[in-house]
């Protein structure tokens, strides 16, 4: 989960986890519920223009491996940082290819922030997992 603009984030989880997430120099899972992990089968990949980091990438895969889940890559447009749909398309197309991503969906959300976008895309496909790269880690 991301590190800027938690507000949203903090109503979801809490303000605890939501400094939890802040502070931490590793990955970090946050579970509302129990979750059995036969159960997960879904991943949201939360992808941002300027994160795409190898090592991090190779993370999801792992995870989507261990899981045996789809990937559903999901890209946030928002009023600050607009991308045409086409430029986005094809920027996945590359990162898919570049990465060797398989089994996954992918589509563009409009939202006023990036955090809002990736809860709302999450209720609507009722993904089991939210993965999201964050800035300088």
């Amino acid at each position: 989960m991301g590190v800027k603009g938690l507000g949203v984030l903090k109503k979801s989880i809490g303000t605890n986890t939501a400094h939890g997430i802040q502070s931490s120099p590793v990955p970090v899972f946050v579970l509302k519920t129990a979750v059995h992990i036969s159960c997960i089968r879904s991943i949201l990949f939360a992808i941002l223009q300027e994160i795409y980091q190898a090592k991090f990438v190779a993370c999801v895969k792992n995870l989507q491996n261990f899981f045996h889940a789809t990937l559903h890559i999901l890209f946030v447009n928002t009023p600050l940082n607009f991308q045409v749909d086409s430029k986005t398309q094809t920027d996945v197309e590359n990162f898919v290819q570049c990465f060797h991503i398989t089994n996954y969906t992918f589509a563009i959300s409009n939202n006023n922030s990036v955090q809002e976008g990736i809860i709302h895309y999450a209720a609507k496909i009722g993904t089991h997992l939210i993965v999201r790269g964050a800035q300088g880690r």
